[in-house]
């Protein structure tokens, strides 16, 4: 091991190795502590994790002193310090305290409470609900998640009981599509069935558009406002007169109010005549 500190990032660094904040009442002890043990092996201070102090069959034992050796103690701790949340730092931290003593004390922890986990894991599973998330993809999501964390305290969902409960936690529009993957001679893998319901997910979403945009009022007539009704070929003046005049009855059209066209002109007309006679 090198003496070169300046080999080992800075503490804020960590957070892109180790994106996750441990914390107690959670399940994800596995995945941050292979994250964690990763990020020192690749900076060669994997040997901290395992010992208080310089290991005397280690072959870097000549190459580093006693103090490099607590400097670099130092900054495995920061590293661990920073992924923790402040509740699970301010139960494991104490003065003197290794790095290799805070992190059996964290594993120490996580083990004691996996049966406490499991049952709250075990819980939000079997009651995972697609009418719960925005989209399949998201539902997906979850359920493969909250298996991921079982397996990890010790309680392991096996394959076919993972799809069969994404089945179950479907609502009624995807009931043909549930019956089809009970109904099959052999289940099929989570990941197939997730695509199934993308795909069945995607033609709705589909038709669901063609619907509305066949539905859009831009598209229906609405006006109340009747045309003129245009006179059969054939059909004389007095006819076609009689037959549309309730057309415009009430509206102020031609043949109301001062008599329209027909009505209020013929006083002019009778006077003419008067006058003729």
């Amino acid at each position: 091991m090198s003496s070169d500190l300046t080999k080992l990032q800075p503490v804020n660094h960590i957070l892109h190795s180790v994106p996750i904040k441990l914390e107690l009442n959670t399940s994800e002890y596995n995945t941050w502590s292979e994250l964690f043990r990763i990020h020192c092996k690749a900076h060669d201070v994997l040997d901290h994790l395992t010992s208080d102090t310089i290991p005397a069959t280690s072959s870097k034992a000549p190459e580093i002193t006693h103090e490099d050796w607590d400097r670099h103690d130092d900054i495995v701790l920061q590293w661990m310090y920073a992924t923790l949340s402040k509740e699970l730092l301010s139960t494991i931290m104490e003065s003197g305290l290794t790095a290799k003593k805070a992190w059996d004390r964290i594993k120490n922890m996580f083990h004691d409470n996996k049966h406490t986990c499991a049952l709250a894991l075990e819980n939000k599973f079997t009651n995972c609900k697609l009418d719960d998330f925005p989209n399949v993809s998201a539902y997906c999501q979850e359920l493969k998640s909250l298996a991921d964390q079982l397996a990890d305290v010790d309680s392991k969902v096996e394959p076919h009981r993972l799809v069969l409960q994404l089945v179950d936690g479907l609502n009624e529009n995807y009931s043909t599509l549930a019956t089809h993957i009970n109904q099959s001679e052999k289940l099929p893998t989570f990941y197939d069935a997730r695509s199934k319901l993308i795909l069945e997910e995607t033609m709705k979403q589909r038709q669901a558009a063609l619907t509305n945009s066949s539905g859009s009022p831009a598209l229906v007539a609405t006006s109340d406002t009747k045309e003129p009704q245009q006179r059969p070929t054939g059909t004389d003046n007095n006819s076609f007169r009689h037959t549309n005049s309730s057309n415009y009855r009430g509206r102020g059209g031609r043949n109301s109010g001062r008599g329209g066209r027909f009505g209020g002109r013929g006083r002019g007309r009778s006077n003419w005549n008067g006058g003729q006679s």
